[in-house]
């Protein structure tokens, strides 16, 4: 049976609950991973919606570039996602990122000025279009948001960064969770956008209380396969 909204909506609310699942994977598998069937559903999803979006300026090479990979996944299947990398500003290489020509002084200053050293960056937040608000009921956008300052917090980053879309409202549902905007006036792939950045000791809980209650219950069972040095235990699938 083919996965829809409709089809979801039609679970209980305890039912849905028990069917997400929120997966942290390294972009960069070795070789023979079991991860790799679920690391292409993020994929996917991921390509098609951002691809057209993006003027088909993004490939596997952008996908590569970030370092963590999540998913929202019901019944195996991938409906929200969301990447991160993470930046040492102490390093040339990290300030002559690609990530970060967009931005001017401005933010340069402020990341100073706070002392801003090891930042995250998050990424092409995507949602399937068939599990939109409109749809679905749930603020996929508002649940991965508030899943990413929890990683922010796991990973001690100083600050979490965020190239956010202005038409889409991408902006508002990141100040919901306590990012600020530092620069305004961005264009990025034709868009109107805005850098922001959350301190992380000014994350703050979501606005949107549905999708904060659940980003904690997601949180509470998550399964970190990236490494043994953050998380919980990882828990391998079954070959």
């Amino acid at each position: 049976m083919q996965l829809t909204s409709d089809t979801f909506t039609s679970f209980s609310v305890t039912e849905r609950l028990t069917q997400y699942q929120y997966l942290i994977l390294p972009t960069r598998l070795e070789k023979g991973s079991s991860l790799a069937p679920l690391q292409n559903e993020i994929y996917n999803l991921f390509s098609m919606v951002h691809g057209p979006v993006t003027h088909d300026a993004i490939s596997g090479d952008t996908f590569l570039r970030n370092e963590v990979c999540t998913g929202i996944f019901v019944n195996q299947k991938a409906v929200a996602c969301h990447q991160y990398c993470f930046f040492n500003l102490e390093t040339n290489a990290a300030t002559a990122s690609k990530y970060f020509q967009s931005i001017s002084k401005i933010s340069w200053d402020f990341f100073k000025d706070h002392n801003l050293t090891y930042v995250m960056s998050l990424e092409y937040l995507t949602v399937h279009p068939d599990f939109r608000k409109s749809k679905s009921g749930v603020s996929f956008a508002g649940v991965l948001g508030s899943l990413a300052t929890m990683y922010m917090r796991e990973r001690n980053a100083d600050a979490g960064t965020a190239i956010s879309r202005v038409d889409l409202k991408v902006d508002r549902t990141a100040a919901a969770i306590g990012f600020e905007t530092i620069e305004s006036g961005l264009n990025c792939f034709g868009y109107d956008c805005c850098f922001q950045v959350c301190r992380t000791d000014r994350i703050k809980p979501n606005e949107d209380r549905g999708a904060g209650l659940l980003a904690e219950k997601l949180w509470q069972s998550r399964r970190d396969y990236t490494n043994d040095d953050h998380g919980p235990d990882r828990i391998r699938l079954a070959a």
